[in-house]
């Protein structure tokens, strides 16, 4: 996560190895102005874009 998006995070897969979530972390000043368009270029890969403590 921090060499794409230059912040900390986390990537959780199911039991078949398919990305199911990507956790950015919260505490991170840059998320958050764009975590909206990023989880809009996201939607069509079905998977959950989340803030969270990383």
């Amino acid at each position: 996560m921090r060499d794409v998006f230059t912040t900390t995070g986390r990537l959780f897969f199911d039991n078949c190895g398919r990305l199911i979530e990507i956790r950015l972390n919260a505490a991170d000043t840059l998320v958050r102005p764009w975590i909206h368009g990023l989880s809009k270029l996201l939607e069509p890969e079905h998977f959950a874009l989340n803030l969270g403590k990383t």
